[in-house]
C-alpha cells in the first residue's frame, strides 16, 4: 500500500486538486455575487477583493488560488512526463533497434565461423587422406587436441572416414595414460600397432595390451566403435613453439594398408599448416561443441 501511494501521490494529489478547484469556484461565484460592485466595474472591483482576501482564510479566495496552482502544477507535471515518456520510448526503440542489429550480426558471425570450420575440416581431410598414406574406405583418421583446462585429457576436435559408421559414436576425450592416443603422446610421438586378430577375441586384447604396456598405457576399457586391426599415432607440433598440441590417429581394419612412412612424409612437409589448422580448428570445436563440464 505504501508502495503504490508514493507510486501515485502525484496523480492523487492533482485529482483532489482539480476537484477542489471546481468547489471552491462555486463558493467564489457566491462569494463574488454577495459583493456589492458597481455596474461596468465588476472585473477590476472583483480582482481587487480578491487581492483584498487572498490571506483571508474565511474566504473562499486563498482555498481557490492554492487548488488553482496545485492543479496548474500538476498539468506541466503531466505534459513533462509526457514529454519524457516519448523520450524513453525512443530510447527503448533505439534499443530494441540495436540489439535486432547485434543479433543479426552474432548469427552471420556465427554463420561464417562455421564455414570457416568446414573449410578447415575439408582442408585436413585433403592433407592428411592423400594416396601415399594409403587411406582407403577401410579406414578412418582422427585428431586429438590438447584443450585449455583438461591436461589429462585430449579432445577429439576431426575425424573422417569413407564409411559413415566409423565417423559416429567414439570417446570425445581420451585419457593421456591409454591407448594407442596415450601411448603417442607419452613418447617419442609415435606409436604403430599391427594385429592381424578379430578385434573382438582375446588374443587381439591380450597383445594390444602387451604392446601399449611398453609405454606404460592401458587398454582402452569401453568397446571399439571401429573394428581396426592397423593403428598408426603421430604427434602434431605447435607452429609457434616447439611443443606437443595434439596427436593424429590412422586406423584401419585391414593390416598393413597403412603407410607409416607416407603419413610421416605427408604431415612433416605441411606441418605448419597442419598445425595451425588443428589450432584453430580446436578453438572453434570448444566454442561450438563445449566439453561437458564435470559435476
Amino acid at each position: 500500500m505504501k508502495k503504490f501511494i508514493l507510486s501515485y501521490v502525484a496523480p492523487i494529489i492533482e485529482v483532489a486538486a482539480t476537484f477542489g478547484l471546481a468547489v471552491t469556484t462555486v463558493f467564489v461565484g457566491t462569494w463574488a455575487s454577495s459583493l456589492k460592485l458597481t455596474k461596468g466595474q465588476e472585473f477590476s472591483e472583483l480582482l481587487e477583493a480578491s487581492k483584498m482576501h487572498c490571506w483571508d482564510w474565511s474566504s473562499p479566495v486563498p482555498y481557490f488560488i492554492a487548488t488553482l496552482l496545485i492543479s496548474l502544477a500538476g498539468r506541466v507535471e503531466g505534459f513533462w512526463n509526457r514529454y519524457q515518456r516519448g523520450n524513453l520510448e525512443a530510447k527503448v526503440s533505439e534499443i530494441h533497434s540495436l540489439t535486432k542489429n547485434l543479433r543479426a550480426e552474432a548469427q552471420d558471425h556465427s554463420q561464417s565461423k562455421a564455414s570457416y570450420m568446414e573449410t578447415l575440416e575439408s582442408a585436413l581431410r585433403y592433407c592428411l587422406t592423400s594416396a601415399e598414406t594409403g587411406f582407403n574406405h577401410n579406414c578412418r583418421v582422427t585428431i586429438y587436441k590438447r584443450q585449455d583446462g583438461s591436461e589429462g585429457t585430449l579432445r577429439q576436435i576431426f575425424r573422417h572416414s569413407e564409411q559413415h559408421a566409423y565417423t559416429r559414436n567414439g570417446r570425445i576425450g581420451v585419457p593421456v595414460g591409454e591407448g594407442v592416443v596415450g601411448a603417442a603422446w607419452n613418447n617419442h610421438g609415435e606409436m604403430e600397432v599391427s594385429i592381424d586378430h578379430d578385434p573382438s577375441t582375446e588374443i587381439f586384447r591380450t597383445k594390444m595390451s602387451a604392446e601399449l604396456a611398453k609405454h606404460n598405457c592401458e587398454a582402452p576399457t569401453g568397446k571399439l566403435s571401429m573394428p581396426s586391426r592397423h593403428f598408426f599415432a603421430m604427434k602434431l607440433e605447435g607452429h609457434d613453439r616447439r611443443e606437443r598440441v595434439g596427436i593424429v590417429v590412422y586406423e584401419c581394419t585391414k593390416v598393413e594398408a597403412l603407410k607409416a612412412v607416407g603419413i610421416k612424409k605427408a604431415i612433416t612437409e605441411d606441418m605448419l599448416n597442419v598445425s595451425r589448422m588443428v589450432k584453430h580448428l580446436g578453438v572453434l570445436r570448444s566454442e561450438f561443441q563445449p566439453a561437458p563440464r564435470k559435476e
